[in-house]
């Protein structure tokens, strides 16, 4: 069976505050780099800052018009000819910050959702560096929740390397 070409996806329109998303119609690229894995989207969790960038309340630049969005639980539907660690149909959950993925890296963060494509779509590519296998015993509902998790934990794993964050008072994330 083909697949399709085309996905649906949100947008975030521009003018007046407050923001909306709208609906759209992406292409889905014909072919992927060797790193790169192609993502079919089950869930998606939404964070105050999804909401803050649409009512201005979000203190950092952000991409206008943008897909927003930055955690996803996944299955792998096609991978690039030099990805080893996934294979198709392969659950997974992304990363954040697609800067800093190892305890080495000192850059500056590039979040999803903000800075670059969100993950409010049907389908999403992503470098196989910024895929995590996801534990099998939760749902896709469950699991979508995790990506923030990722970001945060090596920073209190490693105070070292912690970077600071904006942080809000009261219900958040």
């Amino acid at each position: 069976m083909a697949r399709s070409t085309t996905y649906q996806a949100y947008r975030r329109t521009t003018g007046p505050l407050p923001l909306t998303i709208e609906k759209v119609t992406e292409n889905i690229p014909s072919s992927l780099d060797a790193d790169e894995v192609l993502i079919r989207i089950h869930a998606v969790s939404l964070n105050f800052r999804d909401v803050a960038m649409l009512d201005g309340r979000y203190p950092l630049p952000f991409m206008e018009r943008g897909i927003p969005a930055s955690d996803c639980a996944a299955e792998v539907v096609e991978i690039g000819s030099g990805v080893t660690d996934f294979k198709v149909g392969d659950r997974v959950i992304n990363t954040i910050d697609l800067n800093n993925t190892t305890d080495e890296d000192e850059e500056t963060p590039l979040a999803l959702g903000g800075e670059v494509e969100g993950v409010l779509s049907q389908f999403a590519v992503f470098k196989e560096k910024h895929l995590l296998h996801m534990p099998a015993h939760l749902s896709w509902e469950e699991v979508s929740s995790l990506s923030y998790y990722v970001h945060i934990i090596p920073g209190c794993a490693h105070p070292r390397i912690a970077r600071p964050t904006w942080v809000r008072s009261g219900p958040g994330i």
